[in-house]
């Protein structure tokens, strides 16, 4: 038997054995007596240790009906308000009170039954009546038969912790519900529908009866201000009948005056009861009104509308949360008026500037003003788009490294081709812009024009072969091949019109020619020095002739138009933007030429362009007395006849021709299978758009993909969001160069904010002497000079180690929480959590801006408050590894260290993303 006192640790009494021999019994009694001695002094210490504890602690026995208390202490009576001797052979059922349908009831009851330990988190009560939220952790104590006996029970007092998270809640729950109705107000800047949407949303989202927004204005009538009420939105609940024709006197009351004076809600739960309303009582009887939220909006201090809301069924106690939402709502209306007026004013204003200008000169120099700030807007713009779309490019290149199901690799192929698509059109609009503006330069060097329309044909071959098109040229034995001017725009303009020949044909040929002729002491300006001189220049003139569907020729005017297409059929079916051509036009005007087309409806067009070149002094004009054509076909290689080509190549038909396919040149094949039995995850920072599809065109043919960064700046951003095996780094790129690049690409290694070291090969148009050591110098692995040869491009991919390709981390998230606090919050609304995810990511994301903004300020108070607030809500959504960084970057704050503090918000950053993904993967899937 054992006795408890006072919630004292039980004792057991010691019993002594009797012997025979008294001298052995009387010293077995003073060594019993010494361990006697010694089990109370542990006995008396493990009680002073467990009164010690901050967390309560109690003992039941489990053998005794109703599993009684036996023991309490001391941290327990503080929690409780109980003293241990009034609880003493109490079930600890009685803490529970009247709240007794708790389901972790049951949880403990079969914990005890199976002799199991359990933890639980359930309600409590206080000896005063208060609740008090306990983290109980019970464990069995076993006999030395394995059966148990007690039950120790371990409480901890959660009542903050969850005090915090319910506020934390309510206030996301207020920002969901906050930023629903504001996207939906600012949809419209028309007033009326401002109004509408406004009194819908709100009256939704309140759960209201009724949601009335009246609109004041303010009359002068023989100096005497008078205010006009008029009703502009009602929006009424279910069997609620409609007050517009009942006029609410008491707006015009003291109380009006009280709600039109100030911009905090004025909440009545019961209007019986409220003095400033009892005139009004009929009228409120009539409307069925119980309770009653008001608000004003207003613009600059003076008050331009009311909202109400009532209640009818029963009588309301408005919350501090409702009343708050209500403030936020009234002013997000009043902004949106605002904005809705000064439209209507803008509006009014520019129709009448319109209307003033009259005059023609004038009417122009405003059409050159508004063209130059469109081409500088596109300019800008076009920069601007290229960083987030190459994250899109980026990132789905990063998903198809990852194990996808063939439905979703689908889809994320389809994703990325889009992305790569509207790269083409932002590459042609800068394109244009740069035209437009003034800004275009063209470089000056040395090529072989068969080499640059070989080039081009070979980029465009894959799709004439699966279309079934005999693709071929034909150079006049008088063209001289050497010429100096600007391949790579060259290049671009043949692309464009041979693509165009190649997407509008269906069956038949594209075939392109060149011929010359000269034009003598023609006034030229170096590009190198911007001097005028007198040189003898000749004249290129290409012909692209294709057997497609032609082009009316009541329509010809239409092309060359910048954002123009012959027809919105063709626009619907072909696609395309309208600005190939125009950009073609404008890049032959710059280099001495022009463009122009003939054609018919199914008659097929022929597209002629000209370039001027200067004429090579002293050299050989003609540099074979044979016609240089090829032919590519997918069936079969034929010769040009006198059937293919136009009337001004006639006199070539009988001069000798060889015949070679384009694809018999290269003295490389490629392997399909390199990218998948050596993958490497590849950018390719280059800007020019000719330049990148030729690489691109080379890499998939080998079966890899790659991103594409336009300049220096460009290729640290890429970085910043994702890891690459190999960088082809073009030296001469804007705004940043290859060679800085590269600087800060290794300067960010060394401090940590790069994990991973990509090799860099360098690709330069200059083959001089020293660029491959300058180069290297740097910090590049490789060197390739253009136009690359595919031997060495293959090369520099084998020489590059392949990475094991990431797979996807699901660990960043707690679903099991996350889901738990969406229905916490949206209660069985499946569409809420989207609308949490969504919150939180938009939260997020100014957040992490606001890390950066008062980290790079050293405003470290500001910096301090934003992260502990992403810590929260990131705990509350479940992203604990996220929230654990936060809590390191806060407590080194806290602590006043300072140091390396960049690579920990870079830490925060980059395990963002990964939340973010699994996010964004729960939200669609």
């Amino acid at each position: 038997m054992h006795t408890v006192t006072n919630g004292d640790l039980p004792t057991y009494p010691v019993k002594r054995r009797k012997f025979l021999n008294k001298g052995i019994v009387k010293k077995s009694t003073s060594i019993a007596e010494q361990d006697l001695h010694k089990i109370e002094e542990r006995l008396r210490l493990q009680d002073r240790a467990i009164n010690a504890s901050r967390s309560g602690i109690v003992i039941t026995d489990c053998r005794l009906p109703n599993n009684p208390i036996i023991y309490a202490n001391s941290a327990f009576e503080e929690i409780t308000g109980y003293e241990a001797s009034e609880i003493i052979g109490k079930n600890c059922l009685f803490l529970q009170g009247d709240d007794v349908s708790q389901p972790e009831k049951g949880i403990l009851r079969e914990a005890i039954a199976k002799a199991e330990s359990c933890t639980v988190v359930i309600r409590n009560y206080r000896k005063d009546g208060t609740l008090f939220w306990n983290e109980l952790n019970i464990s069995p104590i076993f006999d030395d038969g394995g059966k148990a006996t007690h039950f120790i029970g371990i409480q901890t007092d959660i009542t903050e912790r969850k005090e915090a998270e319910k506020n934390l809640k309510r206030q996301m729950r207020l920002t969901i519900l906050l930023n629903q109705i504001t996207d939906q107000i600012r949809q419209s800047l028309d007033v009326k529908s401002i109004f509408e949407t406004a009194a819908h949303q709100i009256q939704l989202a309140f759960h209201a009866s009724r949601c009335l927004i009246y609109k004041m204005e303010y009359q002068n009538h023989e100096s005497l201000p008078q205010t006009k009420i008029a009703l502009m939105s009602e929006q009424l609940a279910d069997k609620i009948f409609s007050v517009k024709d009942i006029e609410l006197t008491f707006l015009n009351s003291a109380f009006g005056q009280r709600i039109s004076s100030q911009d905090q809600a004025i909440a009545i739960p019961n209007v019986y009861a409220e003095p400033e309303l009892d005139e009004f009582g009929e009228l409120l009887h009539r409307m069925q009104l119980r309770s009653l939220l008001a608000i004003r909006t207003s613009s600059h201090g003076v008050t331009n509308g009311i909202i109400l809301l009532h209640h009818c069924n029963s009588f309301h106690e408005w919350t501090l949360e409702e009343k708050e939402l209500l403030e936020a709502v009234a002013n997000q209306v009043s902004i949106a008026l605002s904005q809705a007026h000064l439209l209507t004013q803008k509006t009014r204003q520019r129709e009448q500037l319109i209307a003033k200008n009259t005059e023609l000169e004038e009417a122009k120099l405003i059409a050159e003003a508004a063209n130059r700030s469109k081409s500088e807007f596109l300019a800008t713009m076009s920069h601007e788009i290229r960083t987030p779309m190459n994250a899109v490019i980026g990132m789905t290149g990063v998903l198809l490294d990852t194990n996808l199901s063939k439905e979703q690799r689908e889809f994320v192929e389809i994703t990325r081709n889009a992305g790569n698509t509207l790269l083409v059109i932002i590459n042609d609009i800068l394109d244009f812009s740069k035209i437009e503006s003034g800004h275009l330069e063209l470089e000056e060097q040395t090529f072989d024009l068969r080499t640059c329309l070989e080039d081009t044909i070979e980029l465009l071959s894959v799709k004439a072969i699966e279309k079934s098109l005999e693709l071929g040229y034909l150079i006049h034995p008088d063209v001289d091949l050497i010429v100096v001017g600007d391949m790579t725009r060259l290049r671009q303009v043949l692309a464009n019109l041979i693509g165009n020949a190649i997407k509008f044909t269906s069956r038949g040929s594209v075939n392109i020619s060149i011929t010359q002729t000269h034009i003598s002491h023609y006034l030229r300006c170096s590009l190198s020095d911007r001097h005028e001189e007198t040189e003898l220049l000749r004249t290129l003139q290409f012909a692209v002739k294709d057997t497609g569907i032609g082009i009316p020729r009541d329509r010809l005017h239409r092309l060359f138009q910048p954002f123009s297409q012959v027809d919105a059929s063709t626009t619907r079916q072909y696609g395309g933007t309208g600005l190939g051509l125009a950009i073609s036009k404008r890049l032959c005007e710059v280099m001495g030429g022009t463009m122009w087309v003939e054609s018919d409806a199914h008659q097929g067009s022929t597209f002629y362009f000209t370039v001027t070149a200067p004429i090579n002094i002293g050299e050989n004009t003609s540099t074979s007395s044979i016609t240089n054509q090829h032919l590519i076909s997918s069936t079969r290689s034929t010769q040009f006849t006198d059937e293919v080509t136009d009337q001004n190549l006639g006199n070539l038909a009988n001069s000798t021709q060889v015949l070679t396919g384009l694809n018999q040149k290269q003295s490389f094949v490629f392997d399909p299978l390199m990218g998948r039995d050596h993958p490497l995850r590849i950018l390719l920072a280059e800007d020019n758009v000719v330049n990148q599809k030729v690489a691109i065109h080379i890499l998939q043919r080998m079966g890899y993909r790659a991103d594409v960064a336009a300049n220096g700046l460009e290729v640290l951003s890429a970085l910043a969001q994702q890891t690459y095996d190999l960088i082809f780094m073009d030296m001469q790129m804007p705004e940043m160069d290859g060679l800085e690049a590269t600087r800060q690409i290794l300067q960010k290694l060394q401090s940590g904010k790069l994990t991973a070291k990509p090799r860099i090969v360098a690709m330069t148009a200059n083959a001089m002497q020293g660029d491959r050591e300058i180069c290297l110098a740097v910090g590049m692995d490789d060197y390739l000079s253009k136009p690359i040869r595919n031997a060495e491009l293959v090369r520099v991919l084998r020489d590059c180690p392949s990475s094991a390709i990431h797979k996807l981390r699901l660990s960043s998230i707690n679903i099991a929480m996350l889901h738990e606090v969406a229905s916490d919050i949206g209660g069985d609304d499946p569409e809420f959590l989207i609308e949490l995810i969504s919150s939180y990511l938009d939260n997020t994301r100014s957040l992490l801006q606001e890390l950066y903004t008062s980290f790079a300020q050293k405003d470290f108070e500001v910096l301090l408050r934003t992260v502990h607030t992403l810590k929260s809500s990131s705990s509350v959504i479940g992203a604990e590894d996220l929230s654990t960084l936060c809590r390191e970057l806060e407590a080194n704050l806290r602590n006043n260290k300072l140091e390396d503090l960049e690579i920990k918000i870079n830490k925060i950053t980059d395990e963002y993303a990964q939340v973010r993904s699994e996010l964004e993967h729960k939200k669609y899937h």
